[in-house]
């Protein structure tokens, strides 16, 4: 009995430290930047702003995203894929996982995918919010 109260704690200490590491991603709210040539993702909000559909979205969807978009940029598209796959199972409410969905499947060609994401995206974020931007203008790229 002692020994399963002391791997439960060890287990409890493990995670905490493992969320505790996540905490410094908090403030890199970062969307991917789909184009020919993909740039370096910017973040989308100063340090305490939120721009995204949940204020209470876990700091590791960002760190997916993140992880997603180096991916895209790198070609390793099923990481890219992997990783937000996370994401979305974790925050499915969170535009900025959508808006990274629709960079996804842009590169990938797939433009009816893409435009789903980034209407989702928009939905949950609204069209005048930053996110709801981004999304307008990948969809007026799609339409040319």
């Amino acid at each position: 009995m002692a020994i399963v109260r002391i791997l439960a704690c060890v287990a409890i200490c493990a995670g905490l430290i493992l969320v505790s590491g996540c905490e410094s991603v908090q403030h890199q709210r970062v969307v991917p930047v789909a184009s020919d040539t993909l740039k370096p993702a910017a973040p989308v909000n100063k340090p305490g702003t939120v721009n995204s559909s949940s204020a209470l979205t876990p700091p590791i969807v960002f760190a997916l995203i993140k992880r997603a978009s180096t991916a895209m940029r790198s070609d390793d598209l099923t990481a890219s894929l992997r990783a937000l796959e996370q994401a979305l199972r974790i925050a499915p409410k969170e535009a900025q996982v959508y808006l990274a969905y629709g960079d996804y499947y842009l590169l990938q060609n797939q433009d009816e995918q893409a435009r789903q994401m980034l209407y989702r995206a928009m939905s949950l974020a609204g069209e005048n919010s930053q996110i709801g931007k981004l999304a307008q203008m990948r969809l007026d790229k799609l339409s040319k």
